[in-house]
């Protein structure tokens, strides 16, 4: 079944913002860099565990060594990551184009009324704003229930059964910021 989306009211907001300032939402520059310490507790926590296989208990301990930013998990929850048999839940992405359909039916009459009155600026934060508030839902909704439940030995590890919050330094690390040209 194929889904359809009538993007009119998209293709007019693109036209009264052509040219000019513009919104990016997601991990940026300021929130990338992340506290690993958790996983060398967890390391060292089930080092000597037999019941995780060790190939998972070196993960723990070479991701720990490779010391990723919020990006790098927040690209591996959005898409998943094959060789470790982990998969895709997008919070990013799923959250834009819900916001921006959103964006379409309700609140684009406020948002081209202030566009042209100049309030360009005013009316990008309003966007960001609503899609920053769309990821955090995803978070909490586990992608309105849409996401793979996590393994037996991710909840024995981790604690808890809860996608995507460990730390919630992904989370807190999402913003967004207007651009302007």
């Amino acid at each position: 079944m194929d889904i359809k989306y009538n993007t009119d009211g998209l293709e007019k907001l693109k036209k009264a913002f052509a040219g000019r300032s513009y919104v990016k939402v997601g991990v940026l520059s300021e929130g990338a860099a992340r506290n690993n310490d958790y996983l060398l507790s967890r390391y060292n926590k089930f080092k000597n565990d037999e019941s995780i296989p060790e190939s998972i208990r070196e993960g723990l301990l070479r991701t720990y060594q490779e010391n990723p930013s919020n990006a790098d998990v927040g690209a591996s929850l959005e898409f998943g990551v094959v060789s470790k048999k982990v998969p895709a839940r997008p919070w990013l992405m799923a959250s834009v184009t819900s916001s921006i359909i959103n964006i379409i039916k309700q609140d684009k009459k406020i948002i081209e009324l202030m566009a042209k009155r100049g309030k360009q600026d005013d009316s990008l934060q309003i966007i960001g704003a609503i899609v920053e508030d769309k990821i955090q839902e995803a978070f909490e909704t586990e992608g309105d229930g849409k996401w793979p439940g996590l393994s037996p030995i991710t909840i024995k590890l981790k604690g808890s059964s809860a996608i995507g919050i460990d730390t919630a330094q992904l989370r807190k690390s999402v913003s967004s910021q207007v651009v302007s040209q």
